[in-house]
């Protein structure tokens, strides 16, 4: 399993798109105790970002789902989990 929790700005890598979601099941407790769990996922094109945010609105769990085209600053109340192609291909396969 990946470790893609991430404490800064600077370990997002540079993208034109990024879907942010927070996970409602995860939040506010284990790893995610008293924060809410935001999932970041890096987007190379701007049809990639619609398919990801696509299964993240289908997902009851997922809340607070947006497109950005500026890197996400990061707050303290947020345990962010990063995802990228890489390291997660399931999440950006067509369906």
């Amino acid at each position: 399993m990946v470790d893609n929790h991430i404490t800064k700005q600077s370990q997002i890598p540079d993208s034109p798109y990024y879907v942010l979601a927070t996970d409602t099941f995860l939040s506010g407790w284990g790893h995610s105790k008293s924060k809410d769990d935001v999932l970041v996922f890096v987007a190379k094109d701007f049809q990639q970002a619609e398919r990801i945010e696509s299964v993240l609105r289908a997902r009851g769990e997922m809340k607070r789902v947006r497109i950005n085209t500026t890197k996400p600053r990061l707050s303290e109340s947020w345990y962010v989990q990063l995802f990228t192609e890489e390291t997660y291909p399931s999440w950006y396969k067509e369906v």
